[in-house]
């Protein structure tokens, strides 16, 4: 049995050498589980200068972790996926880490403890909506991931449940909720600001914004569907604008696009870089994201950070999420999304409350603070072990 102490800010007082698969900071359009690891890889060090981290990122990766932390290092590897993993596999088993945060890799040394990060069980709670080779790939590597785990973290109490119903209660499951920056995430001021981004991407007037990769599981059918009545039958004028990278079947989103009658009045933006993101979010009057099930929802906490008013979905991780501080509808109703929209852009008095209901939900989620909770996980394997 390992034996350590831990000082009074809960950190473990042995050195510990952790090392981090950063294989989402070779992603060159930021998702989510991207933004988790960036913030987590550059946070962790921060807290707990104790223990010693090795980062592991795609040689080539478009942003890292940040260089000059005295207790961490950064090594390259290759880029291409499978020669990624295959060089990652060796290096841990030559450095022999005693602990390895990973989001993927279920094959590691008896001897290095695995925290495996579950972003979301999308692939198999909806596995309908995913692609069938890529709902095979993540379903059979989850499973051995949680054969293999010493334990697991859930980014939400609902991906705590959703592990536990297809994995059974045996497993370890800790959450620790991903946070926000708020250096980044925040309300302009100074509207001007907002113009030229809104120009860059063709948008003018008020407009109604969805953030996102498009695919089915987003269902933005409904949001398309909603827009258009409001617009046919209340005389709403905000635009639609959707901004996120193509995924699977996206034309099924442009398809419905064209049926709807929008026309001009819905603006695809494709990926929106993030220099530019923080921008289109404090813009719009109000941010829907109709996801049938995520693990924990990251742009619903970013827009409501930017002080816009957020409706989503009353499924899987979106109340905790929310809170009380913004609008829930069921998943794939038209008529309660369209009610919703429409509650928002013409109270005022409610967007206000909204607005800084949201402000101070999005404060409580931060970076540091899923860094914390993440080094008591760490404390967990030791003890576990």
């Amino acid at each position: 049995m390992l034996s350590y102490r831990r000082n009074s800010r809960g950190s473990i007082d042995e050195t510990l050498h952790i090392a981090i698969d950063g294989w989402p900071l070779g992603e060159r359009m930021k998702g989510g589980t991207s933004v988790y690891t960036l913030n987590l890889v550059n946070w962790l060090p921060r807290v707990d200068s104790s223990n010693e981290y090795t980062v592991y990122q795609p040689l080539g990766a478009t942003w890292g972790a940040r260089p000059g932390v005295a207790n961490l290092t950064v090594r390259s590897l290759p880029s291409g996926i499978a020669g990624y993993y295959a060089s990652l596999y060796r290096e841990i088993k030559r450095k022999k880490p005693r602990i390895l945060l990973s989001g993927v890799l279920p094959f590691t040394p008896k001897s290095v403890r695995l925290a495996l990060v579950v972003y979301t069980l999308s692939h198999m709670v909806y596995g309908r909506y995913v692609p069938p080779i890529s709902r095979a790939v993540w379903s059979s590597l989850t499973s051995l991931g949680m054969r293999r785990a010493s334990h697991v973290i859930a980014l939400s109490q609902s991906g705590k449940r959703d592990i536990e119903r297809l994995f059974g209660a045996g497993h370890p499951v800790s959450v620790v909720y991903p946070g926000c920056d708020g250096e980044t995430f925040r309300p302009v001021e100074n509207k001007g600001d907002i113009e030229p981004v809104k120009e860059k991407y063709g948008v003018d007037g008020p407009y109604i914004l969805y953030a996102g990769v498009l695919e089915p599981r987003k269902d933005l059918a409904t949001l398309v569907k909603a827009v258009a009545t409001l617009r046919r039958d209340r005389g709403v004028n905000h635009k639609l604008v959707i901004g996120g990278r193509n995924g699977w079947r996206c034309q099924d989103v442009f398809r419905v696009a064209r049926k709807s009658g929008l026309g001009s009045n819905v603006v695809f933006t494709g990926y929106v870089p993030y220099p530019d993101y923080p921008r289109l979010l404090a813009g719009a009057d109000v941010f829907v994201y109709p996801s049938l099930h995520e693990g924990f929802g990251l742009p619903v906490l970013e827009a409501m950070s930017c002080g816009v008013p957020v409706i989503t979905c009353n499924t899987s991780c979106f109340p905790e999420v929310v809170g009380d501080a913004g609008l829930m509808v069921e998943p794939g109703n038209v008529s309660q999304m369209g009610e919703a929209i429409l509650r928002v852009i013409s109270d005022s008095t409610l967007s206000r409350q909204m607005v800084n209901k949201g402000l101070q939900r999005a404060a409580q989620f931060t970076w540091e603070r899923t860094a914390r909770q993440t080094l008591q996980v760490f404390g967990k394997l030791i003890e576990e072990n």
